[in-house]
């Protein structure tokens, strides 16, 4: 039997949304054990009472009093591996979503929740996984890839071809860095951001915005009721509004018809396997006037009692106890397959 502990925090954009993931999964497993990855890559163990304690979560840094157990990635994991450990991972984003620590953990077969190294790493890279969509026959919109420091006269051009574009990071989450181009201004903010990040460009899709979970629980994957994003007017789905409630509101179970409900199930099921995905996953749609298109795929969306996960789980009368339970489970049978 593995001693089950929970991996929070990391270096990325999005540690403080993997605070806030930690202290749901930390109410629902009371002997669990609690490390946080700290930016310097040190790991704090950490009680659920420190944990409980911190507030505004998603905007106050977490900071541990306790010393670190261990001072880098790999000395944590030989530690969880000398320990047995099996890790579920409250974590997010850069250093956990790509791959790069289920790869370490796959390496010293270490048990942990979500995805594998391969498929995350290709669920993380958005110009990747629209492909693999593509592939299984779902629909998806035009892009451009632009490389770092790229010369901006191929973005010119796609915004002169396709009019307002959103351009967005290949390789983040959480809706970090998001920008609007359209027009000399905006490919001003995209030559500055994408200095030193590759950038992927999209024709700007009018439509309804939904999200779509997938869970494995006891056999093949299943959709979870899909949920709707609805921004106020010149409102976008950024950090802002994702977590703070700024200009947004999340409906669900979404009021549409049956026809919608099935398709956007089925883009959710499909780009589930497309990318290999493991345990659960949350796919994001626009339903336009020529029916859903894919837009990204999650591997390690949010957990927190805000997130859309637990709302769509919720609505679908699963327990988030027995959400856990079934990934713990699969985590525990992952070097089985």
């Amino acid at each position: 039997m593995n001693d089950i502990t929970i991996l929070f925090g990391g270096h990325g954009a999005e540690r403080l949304v993997s605070v806030a993931s930690a202290q749901n999964l930390a109410g629902h497993a009371p002997g669990a054990e609690l490390w946080f990855w700290r930016p310097d890559d040190c790991f704090i163990p950490v009680s659920h009472a420190e944990l409980a304690a911190h507030r505004s979560a998603f905007e106050v840094e977490f900071e541990p009093a306790s010393p670190p157990l261990a001072r880098s990635v790999d000395e944590a994991l030989e530690l969880a591996r000398t320990q047995s450990r099996l890790l579920v991972l409250g974590l997010h984003g850069d250093g956990a979503e790509d791959g790069a620590l289920a790869l370490k953990c796959e390496r010293r077969r270490i048990p942990f929740t979500g995805s594998g190294s391969a498929a995350s790493a290709r669920g993380f890279d958005k110009q990747q996984s629209k492909l693999l969509v593509a592939a299984a026959g779902g629909a998806v919109a035009p892009s451009l890839l632009l490389k770092a420091g790229a010369d901006l006269a191929a973005a010119a051009g796609f915004l002169q071809t396709h009019g307002p574009l959103i351009g967005k990071p290949v390789a983040s989450g959480s809706s970090h860095g998001l920008i609007a181009v359209d027009g000399q201004s905006g490919l001003d903010r995209l030559r500055a951001a994408a200095a030193d990040c590759d950038y992927m460009l999209e024709p700007f899709l009018s439509g309804r915005e939904f999200t779509v979970g997938v869970i494995e629980t006891d056999g093949a994957p299943r959709a979870l009721p899909p949920v709707e994003i609805v921004l106020d007017a010149d409102v976008q789905f950024d950090y802002s509004a994702k977590y703070l409630g700024r200009g947004c509101r999340e409906i669900c179970p979404a009021d549409i018809p049956d026809d919608w409900n099935d398709q956007l199930e089925d883009l959710a099921l499909a780009a589930h396997a497309a990318i290999g995905a493991y345990g659960y996953s949350r796919t994001d749609v626009i339903v336009g006037p020529d029916g859903p298109v894919f837009l990204e795929i999650n591997t390690l969306p949010g957990l927190s009692k805000a997130s859309l996960i637990p709302q769509a789980l919720a609505v679908a009368g699963i327990g988030f106890p027995d959400f856990l339970s079934a990934q713990v489970e699969l985590a525990r049978r992952r070097y089985d397959r």
